[in-house]
């Protein structure tokens, strides 16, 4: 019994001479188009502009630092020379949060959806990583008592959110122009 089945497992997954797909074919195709939720997608972008408004806001008044973050110290600020050079850094991190915005939507894009799914993700995996950095960074801050609590949990949500975002992107499936056209007519 069990022969027979994988004799007809066999036959639907071998290589049709034709030249038409065959199930292997449309196996392969079915996992590797799976796109992220646009939902998940939507809320991690949308998650990170508080950040770019408090990086403009602060490089535009040339001081250091982030809203909720921690307390920004006189040494701090020697540190950096000037507020040119801190509004210069600000830009810098705002130039940062608004390529993560851009990766997070990249998904969403019709040329990706072609794309094989870890190439589409992995920019996404990176910029979560970042992200999750920085929070373990600002928690070990939060820790030593410098302050930013606020900005701390902030960064461990938008990490997770991100998180969310690149499982979804290799778990969820995708549904094909197929599908879609037969639920039009």
């Amino acid at each position: 019994m069990l022969g027979d089945q994988t004799s007809s497992r066999l036959e639907v997954l071998s290589t049709d001479r034709s030249g038409r797909r065959t199930a292997a074919d449309e196996e392969r195709q079915h996992i590797m188009t799976r796109m992220p939720h646009p939902v998940f997608t939507l809320v991690a972008a949308a998650w990170a502009l508080p950040y770019l408004a408090s990086k403009i806001e602060h490089a535009l008044h040339g001081r250091l630092g982030v809203h909720g973050g921690p307390t920004v110290t006189a040494g701090d600020i020697d540190h950096y020379g000037g507020p040119a050079q801190i509004a210069a850094a600000q830009w810098g991190n705002t130039a940062v949060g608004a390529a993560i915005v851009l990766i997070t939507l990249l998904p969403l894009l019709p040329i990706t959806r072609s794309w094989n799914r870890w190439v589409r993700t992995a920019p996404l995996v990176m910029a979560g990583a970042m992200v999750l950095g920085m929070a373990v960074l600002f928690l070990v801050r939060v820790l030593a008592g410098d302050g930013g609590t606020s900005f701390t949990v902030y960064l461990f949500v938008w990490a997770g959110l991100l998180g969310l975002t690149i499982r979804s992107g290799l778990t969820r499936q995708q549904p094909r122009a197929g599908a879609i056209a037969q639920l039009s007519d």
